[in-house]
């Protein structure tokens, strides 16, 4: 009994992805066991026959409509439906109960979406390596993502009029169009398809000059799929907030300020920006434009940089997301190597496809671009198919499962281990919800089975996560390997965790030469789903973190 009171437990999670399957609320599958084939003749009953008294006799339960799926001595299956407004579960229980001919019973069904084995039609397809990378074709099976899932991308314009790109923008329901009346009262006239921030003004499109960049980056994200025209999107089902900020006008922090307000204001639950933010990151204004978003619950996304630079400027904040850059190619030998112009360092998030991709460009062409302009989106795109087929996740349980539901690409990046976050992203696996554990690792020192040992200089050691950490629980210690004893002990976390924070430095005094051990407790941190750390790398959450190393 308790192997069917199992099976029902899936009743009670929501369905909601574009290709889903739902379970049926009134009808049954039951299975019998050869035994009923000595008990009753069935040669007279056709398979298309009801047999609703027959079931009802046998189980000892009303059954509203009844029919034979098949009818031979090795399986015989029916079909049934119970009556409205009785518990799928009690019913298949008290069937079970009544019958022991009965072999199992399960609920039916329902497959809702497009299930045949077909890559989309449009014909630029082939040139866009990158969604074979992040098996964005298996995601599609799952899910295209939900209209109401709305990324901001802040850029110099897009070409509302392309081809591709007509069914992509979101729509201001609240305001009527060209009646210059500020009908949702948000401060915006006519603010019906996005805003216009360099030239104040409700037009974000191409004008000519500016939008070539704005256009290609929504491309990635949704251009439409299976219209037999250019390409398709890695999450075509969502809708872009177009917020035009770069242009002619001489660009400031107000005008980002005032970007970002908007974008949080009116419903955006992701910003992509693909700018160069290393001077703004020292600015205020800015700062505060992205902590305005943050505490919204709202994630930003920006590009980690094309300088091949090391730790860039824009590293020291943590607020926000960094996104590197890595080749997507025919070759395989080229597939997750580090794009050569990418920035990369310890502070990275994730990496994602940004050299050579096939979008849509102004004027209804399709071009190849690359950096980490690219790779930004891309990963912002698999955040909202996420959010799509999880409207329930919070925002961190959102980030941790991007983060962890990567590919890894360590072996063709051994110079940058650790630098380019934790992984290259994964459509299939994001929407799957392949969530890990939250696990830790220490830069510089080698993981030896389910231990860090190194040498250790200076007295701060560095924490880094795999996944996004939900609650910093409890402190951390350090004991001396000579005798076991703690030397320093609850050490507490001193800096704030925040939606970006992806390492973590602990600092002690000074210890004398010799043998320690860091200890994690497996409650230090939670993730965001309140599943203490894997300390033990053993896949499944739970286990202290045991961390060997010598100060000389």
């Amino acid at each position: 009994m308790k192997w069917i009171s199992l099976l029902f437990l899936a009743l009670s999670v929501p369905t909601l992805a574009a290709n889903h399957v739902e379970i049926s609320k009134d009808e049954l599958i039951v299975k019998f066991k050869k035994s009923i084939m000595n008990q009753y003749s069935f040669e007279a009953l056709d398979v298309h026959q009801d047999v609703s008294s027959f079931m009802s006799a046998v189980t000892g339960v009303r059954v509203n409509k009844a029919r034979f799926i098949s009818k031979s001595p090795d399986a015989l299956l029916a079909l049934v439906k119970v009556p409205t407004g009785q518990s799928l579960p009690s019913v298949a229980q008290k069937m079970a109960r009544n019958s022991r001919d009965v072999k199992w019973i399960l609920p039916n069904r329902i497959y809702h979406g497009e299930y045949r084995e077909e890559v989309p039609n449009d014909p630029q397809i082939a040139k866009q390596y990158h969604l074979k990378q992040i098996e964005a074709f298996n995601a599609f099976k799952l899910h295209l993502g939900r209209p109401d899932v709305v990324i901001a991308v802040t850029d110099d314009g897009f070409d509302l009029d392309h081809e591709d790109l007509r069914n992509s923008w979101h729509v201001n329901s609240r305001e009527i169009p060209d009646n210059g009346i500020d009908d949702d009262n948000n401060g915006y006239i006519d603010d019906v398809v996005g805003w216009n921030f360099n030239n104040k003004n409700n037009n974000p499109d191409w004008d000519g000059r500016d939008g070539a960049h704005g256009t290609h980056i929504a491309g990635i994200i949704n251009a439409t799929p299976n219209n037999g025209v250019g390409v398709t999107g890695v999450a075509p089902g969502i809708k872009i907030m177009p917020l035009k900020f770069y242009g002619s006008a001489r660009w400031s922090s107000a005008m980002i300020l005032e970007t970002y307000t908007y974008a949080v204001d009116n419903g955006a639950k992701i910003i992509t920006t693909s700018y160069n933010i290393n001077a703004m990151s020292r600015d205020p204004i800015y700062r505060e434009a992205v902590q305005y978003a943050h505490d919204n619950n709202v994630l930003v996304f920006n590009s980690a940089g094309n300088g091949n630079d090391k730790d860039p400027e824009r590293s020291r904040m943590d607020t926000l997301l960094l996104v590197s850059s890595l080749d997507a190619s025919a070759s395989e030998k080229r597939v997750d190597v580090r794009s050569s112009f990418s920035n990369y360092g310890y502070q990275v998030d994730i990496s994602a496809p940004g050299g050579n991709i096939m979008a849509t460009g102004t004027n209804n062409r399709y071009v190849n671009m690359s950096g980490t302009s690219m790779a930004t989106p891309m990963a912002a795109a698999i955040a909202g198919l996420i959010w799509s087929a999880y409207p329930e996740l919070t925002v961190r349980q959102v980030l941790h499962t991007l983060l962890v539901s990567v590919d890894d690409i360590s072996a063709k990046n051994t110079r940058y281990i650790d630098q380019l976050g934790t992984g290259r992203i994964n459509a299939r696996k994001a929407v799957d919800r392949e969530i890990e554990p939250l696990q830790i690792y220490v830069p510089g020192l080698k993981n030896v089975g389910r231990e860090f040992r190194g040498v250790l200089k200076g007295n701060q050691i560095k924490l880094r996560f795999h996944g996004a950490p939900g609650k910093a629980q409890n402190p951390i210690k350090i004991i001396s390997k000579t005798n076991y004893r703690e030397v320093r002990r609850d050490m507490p976390l001193q800096q704030v965790i925040n939606l970006g924070t992806n390492q973590l430095t602990y600092k002690f005094d000074a210890l004398p030469a010799g043998e320690y051990r860091l200890v994690v407790p497996e409650d230090a941190f939670l993730d965001p789903f309140d599943r203490p750390l894997d300390g033990d790398f053993d896949g499944q959450p739970g286990g202290h973190m045991m961390v060997d190393f010598t100060v000389q």
